[in-house]
């Protein structure tokens, strides 16, 4: 649980803010998305060592006013926060509970996964308005910015991945496959599940994994009807031999793009298969493998209504 103090200059120290990042969460909606980080603040009182015997200063910490950064070095988005706690005995802490809400739409998002690797890279700098109340006076006769040391903190990968698609990030921007009745009985939910995986592993980073599940994905398309050429057959072979079979009504035109786009998806993903004879995939090339997927998914589910 990161923690920081809350300091008044020049070198009091007030409270301190911890985070609890293992229960971080989604809130709004996906237009609007927070990122909402349960935190605890404690305050108390500070000393006037000036007065014999010294005496009590109660602080009220109003707000804070906060940068939220990602990796820890660049600001992605400013916040605020009312607080309102107000604490009179320097020796015992007053505990407030509450959550910071960081706004993150599609932009931001787009922009923190461009320059994430693994676990997510984060800080928080924070600017406490700070009410001081002299001769425990209810009133506040002096307001001050104090200051929280730097609060740096990660949120690991596979917990990252799973928030992504509730703060409304899919990783591309067409996020649901639709198909048609008539591709229930050539199996396409398998295949569309199969895309869903790709879409995972391109939140994970992993390039080489999205681009085999939609090979994967053309497999199952191939695999729901019986093949009128044998199993040993070139692949080209089969995909002729699958539309000719069961798509007897399309034009040659619909045929050889349907063929040719089956084709690339599967070549691009069977070269990736053999690591030794070919370089590992990039985002682009798993991005455009997974679209291109998507809409072949999408345009037999047209063919077929």
């Amino acid at each position: 649980m990161p923690k920081a103090n809350i300091i008044l200059n020049p070198n009091v120290t007030l409270g301190e803010i911890a985070l609890d990042v293992s229960t971080i969460y989604p809130n709004g909606d996906p237009h609007f998305p927070f990122l909402t980080i349960p935190t605890e603040i404690t305050v108390h009182a500070c000393l006037d060592n000036q007065k014999k015997p010294p005496a009590a200063v109660p602080i009220s910490l109003l707000r804070i006013a906060g940068e939220f950064c990602s990796p820890a070095q660049r600001v992605i988005v400013r916040f605020q926060e009312e607080i309102g706690l107000t604490a009179g005995n320097p020796h015992a802490a007053n505990k407030f509970h509450c959550r910071f809400e960081i706004p993150l739409d599609l932009r931001i998002l787009t922009q923190m996964e461009e320059a994430r690797t693994g676990d997510l890279q984060c800080a928080l700098i924070l600017r406490p308005l700070l009410a001081i109340h002299h001769n425990n006076n209810v009133t506040a006769q002096v307001f001050s910015l104090g200051r929280v040391d730097h609060l740096a903190f990660n949120i690991p990968r596979s917990q990252w991945v799973d928030l992504l698609p509730r703060l409304g990030y899919g990783g591309l921007e067409l996020l649901e496959v639709r198909y048609g009745h008539g591709v229930v009985a050539f199996h396409f939910p398998k295949s569309v599940e199969e895309i869903q995986h790709a879409k995972r592993y391109l939140l994970e980073r992993d390039w080489d994994k999205a681009v085999t599940h939609c090979r994967r994905a053309v497999e199952v398309i191939m695999d729901s009807k019986p093949s009128s050429v044998p199993q040993q057959a070139k692949f080209r072979e089969k995909v002729d031999a699958f539309i000719g079979d069961h798509l007897p009504n399309i034009d040659d035109r619909q045929a050889k793009l349907l063929s040719e786009q089956m084709r690339m998806i599967w070549e691009v993903g069977s070269q990736l298969a053999h690591a030794n004879s070919s370089p590992p995939a990039k985002r682009a090339d798993a991005e455009f493998v997974v679209r291109a997927t998507m809409a072949l998914v999408e345009y037999f589910s047209k063919l077929l209504r």
